[in-house]
């Protein structure tokens, strides 16, 4: 073989290495975002994170904490859905899966959550599902597994090779010319 066909066999197998840790990476963010899914029933705590799209006063639209919404008799909830909405430093979007149940995807400046939560007649709000989709945290927690998983790899294989490798044939030229 030519040595430029050695070198790109070996850039391809690298580069084929590297898409595998880059994706086993985006499959642990996934995974962890699977994880932190809660499923509400009636009597739930539910998550101080939850929030909720409102009509605050002046008729403005804010993502607000579900216990700020609740301790406020004076707003309301957004009962059309918007598709994409901006506040300050973060958007959202409201989606309505049935004419009283709602999705809210909502950007914040360090996390992404989802709630889905259906809204009764007298503007009372019933969770029934938080996700956070994507927070700093979840990479931070990622990033060590992936990092974690790496190093199990590697010493994986120096052990492998250390215990399974074959003993080394003596050849003539590794013979000293002079006995000693």
């Amino acid at each position: 073989m030519t040595k430029s066909r050695i070198f790109l066999t070996t850039l391809i197998i690298d580069l084929l290495k590297l898409v595998f840790w880059l994706l086993l990476l985006k499959g642990l963010i996934v995974w962890q975002s699977h994880l932190s899914t809660v499923h509400y029933q009636r009597g739930d705590v539910v998550d101080e994170r939850f929030r909720v799209l409102a009509v605050v006063e002046q008729g403005e639209i804010y993502p607000v904490k579900l216990t700020q919404f609740a301790e406020r008799h004076d707003w309301h909830l957004q009962r059309t859905a918007i598709e994409h909405g901006q506040r300050g430093d973060f958007f959202y979007k409201l989606t309505s899966i049935e004419p009283d149940i709602f999705e809210l995807y909502l950007d914040l400046d360090t996390a992404v959550l989802q709630t889905r939560y259906r809204m009764t007649a007298d503007n009372r709000v019933e969770p029934m599902m938080f996700q956070v989709v994507y927070s700093i945290g979840t990479v931070f927690a990622a990033v060590f597994f992936w990092l974690l998983i790496g190093l199990v790899w590697y010493f994986a294989k120096a052990l492998w090779a250390y215990f399974f490798r074959q003993p080394e044939t003596k050849s003539s030229e590794t013979k000293t010319p002079f006995p000693l």
